[in-house]
């Protein structure tokens, strides 16, 4: 699952810096300028940061790694009505440009992913938003089982400006630590769900870089 490559469509990205090279040289005028402005955009949209993901091969299901840039907006909690679960609940706010891509929070096993229809929500709303309102807003639904047995969820809400997350792992794949398995153009709300007990080892307001930023460390029960 882990993408090495700076963009994430290596072979349309190949493809749409030959059209960009070809247009600049060959054409002039307006059509040259929209072929450099729409490519531009597209590798713009597919573009990704190189985490260093050997260095966190270290971490053995234990630590939760950021798996977005942005920014934390809130810290709580939220039970699960379906299981009885409590979960510790941070909250992550991406701007349009912090698509770097998706990246796996630790060693883990991909176990539910699922699309939910409703209503998008507005990115600034993230903090108001409650558990009851959750429910019929347009979501995505990623529930990951690291190497140690423990479950964790990963919410995508749907913005009124922006797309859906584009996620290419399925139920059963399996990925290192900071392995990219996604991207979210232009950014968009995040919520995740960790067991408890868990330390969470960030602060609302605190700027988080996927992949890098440690979100909380589980504890093992005795």
């Amino acid at each position: 699952m882990i993408r090495r490559n700076f963009f994430l469509k290596k072979k349309w990205v190949l493809l749409t810096a030959a059209a960009m090279i070809y247009a600049f040289f060959y054409w002039s005028g307006l059509a040259m300028w929209l072929v450099l402005l729409l490519g531009g955009g597209w590798l713009w949209l597919n573009r990704r940061r190189d985490i260093p993901w050997r260095d966190t091969l270290r971490n053995d299901g234990e630590m939760f790694l950021s798996p977005v840039d942005g920014e934390v907006v809130k810290i709580g909690t939220w039970t699960d009505p379906e299981a009885g679960f409590t979960y510790s609940e941070v909250r992550l706010r991406m701007n349009y440009t912090n698509n770097w891509g998706l990246h796996l929070p630790s060693s883990c096993e991909m176990e539910f992913l699922k699309n939910y229809p409703g209503l998008r929500s507005n990115r600034k709303d993230l903090a108001n938003i409650t558990t009851d309102e959750s429910g019929p807003l347009e979501k995505t639904d990623m529930v990951l089982r690291s190497k140690n047995g423990v479950a964790s969820r990963l919410r995508f809400l749907q913005c009124e400006i922006g797309r859906s997350p584009k996620i290419w792992m399925k139920s059963g794949d399996r990925g290192r630590g900071a392995a990219c398995f996604g991207y979210y153009p232009f950014g968009g709300s995040l919520i995740v769900y960790v067991p408890q007990p868990s330390d969470i080892l960030v602060v609302e307001n605190e700027k988080i870089s996927a992949g890098q930023t440690v979100l909380a460390v589980f504890k093992t029960q005795e």
